[in-house]
């Protein structure tokens, strides 16, 4: 009875659950970077080649942040803002608040969010959006059952296809003249502020001639039609708060981490202080941005040009040499991708995937379609990496996880030690057929090896083949070796978990 309740209530709001037309809203552009700003001066002294573009890896949570809100503090004219997620968290409002004063300093403020993960937030959102300067848009939204992710899904059962397909991209640009994209979504977990829980992530500052390109794409984004202004989504009573939500909620959450932490990692902080100051050090070299077109999400023409992220990707594989280097926290390769690493295993090519154990993953169905292709990634002479949950927090090289469990959600590729693949990427089905993408792609020898050198193998288990051919996980720490036969860290009903669902679970949605 129940059941058939619930199924009729999911059916009244079915009919509801179609994307709205689309208000009539005039498409706005990137516009060109203040030549006298501050931002502009700051990257006038940090480039010195003409014709290339600078960039800096940032792997410190803190100062990822800090260079969001740094590069928001000194904008003087524009700030575009694009993310699967931003959550309603303390981190969440930290970073909006740094976006309502930058409005209020009369800085234009394009906010552009995929619609999955706002279910709570349309009052917070609306109140920004009610600022004089500001912008927010939608995504793909859901235009019923706002109240929960299971009721969004239940009342478009007649527009699964479309609501299936998200918006993953993540991208930060300020003045049109430095931007921040990567892995991090803007929620607590990506920047150790969770207590049972954080994510090791990677962002890429960037500055010159690129940050034109990021903005292009972002353009695509905010001016598509599947970017809904939030007043045609979310309900009236949402809004008419925004006093209330920024104006008097400006505490600073984001401290540096404690003395003794990052070591090695002091560069990296130094940054914090030179966004503040007159020069930043940015590694010059060439790049090129990838992005996937926003009608991706119509699940239509994803082969001929919409997915261009991947379809890069897969170039830059077939193209390298000697090393290839992969760190993905959902790696399901499928028969396509193992045909690559085959390919380049058969040219003698090094391959290393660095991933997330069952343990460490925050998706078990991720981890099944990566368990499916375990031992043939061995028998072809991949070395193969799992993240330990509980060592980056013990090792302290990245910050201070305080007694959270590290989850790895960085996405990142190198090829042959001078190629630099980053950004919103998994290598996974999800991300090559079903979600938008964006990457950057550097020819950089010095970045990419800063890249390698910051891979904490010692954070990892080295899974293997043993002589009789069945799976063992070695992982070392400064005190012992380690060695396991089934996947650490885990128990039996969840490694049984993983065993009974994994012939269910088609590849299709992984």
């Amino acid at each position: 009875m129940k059941l058939g309740i619930l199924f009729a209530f999911a059916i009244s709001l079915a009919g509801c659950a179609s994307l709205p037309p689309l208000a009539q809203r005039a498409p706005t552009v990137a516009l060109e970077p203040p030549a006298d700003s501050q931002l502009a001066r700051l990257a006038a002294n940090s480039l010195h080649t003409p014709g290339d573009s600078g960039f800096q890896i940032l792997p410190i949570s803190y100062g990822s942040m800090a260079a969001r809100v740094i590069l928001a503090n000194r904008a003087e004219k524009t700030l575009d803002v694009q993310y699967y997620e931003i959550a309603a968290d303390t981190t969440g409002q930290y970073f909006l608040r740094a976006l309502y004063r930058a409005a209020k300093r009369g800085v234009r403020v394009r906010v552009l969010i995929d619609d999955l993960h706002t279910v709570g937030e349309d009052a917070l959102l609306s109140s920004l959006a009610e600022t004089p300067n500001i912008e927010v848009r939608l995504f793909n939204p859901f235009p019923a059952g706002r109240s929960s992710i299971p009721l969004r899904f239940a009342s478009s059962l007649t527009d699964l296809q479309r609501d299936n397909h998200r918006m993953h991209n993540k991208l930060f640009i300020a003045d049109n003249t430095f931007a921040v994209m990567g892995g991090r979504n803007i929620a607590g977990e990506y920047f150790f502020r969770k207590p049972d829980h954080n994510f090791l992530d990677l962002d890429l500052l960037a500055a010159g001639p690129i940050v034109r390109d990021l903005s292009k794409s972002f353009d695509a984004y905010w001016n598509s039609e599947y970017a809904y202004p939030i007043a045609q989504i979310a309900s009236p009573s949402s809004r008419g708060r925004s006093e209330q939500y920024f104006m008097d909620q400006t505490g600073e959450i984001m401290k540096p981490d404690p003395p003794g932490m990052n070591l090695g990692m002091e560069r990296y902080e130094a940054l914090v202080d030179q966004l503040r100051g007159d020069s930043v050090s940015l590694i010059e070299a060439s790049g090129r941005v990838v992005a996937d077109m926003p009608d991706k999400i119509a699940g239509s023409g994803q082969r001929d040009h919409g997915d261009t992220a991947r379809r890069e990707f897969s170039a830059l594989v077939a193209t390298t040499q000697h090393e290839f280097m992969a760190i993905s926290p959902y790696f399901v390769p499928g028969k396509e991708g193992i045909a690559h690493i085959a390919a380049m295993r058969e040219r003698g090519v090094k391959v290393l995937v660095f991933t997330n154990s069952l343990a460490s993953n925050d998706t078990i169905l991720a981890h099944i379609g990566y368990a499916r292709y375990r031992f043939r990634l061995l028998h072809l002479g991949v070395e193969l990496y799992e993240l330990d949950p509980t060592q980056p927090f013990k090792r302290g090289k990245f910050g201070d996880f305080g007694a959270s469990r590290a989850q790895l959600h960085a996405k990142l590729a190198t090829f042959d030690r001078k190629t630099l693949f980053i950004g919103s990427m998994n290598l996974d089905n999800r991300s090559a057929n079903l979600n938008t993408e964006i990457a950057v792609i550097v020819n950089s020898p010095e970045l990419t090896e800063e890249v390698n050198a910051l891979l904490d193998l010692g954070s990892a288990y080295n899974v293997r083949l043993t002589k009789d051919g069945h799976l063992q996980w070695v992982g070392s720490s400064e005190e012992y070796v380690e060695v396991v036969n089934h996947d650490p860290n885990t128990s039996e009903w969840e490694r049984v978990g993983v065993e009974l669902l994994g012939p269910l679970v088609p590849e299709s949605m992984l």
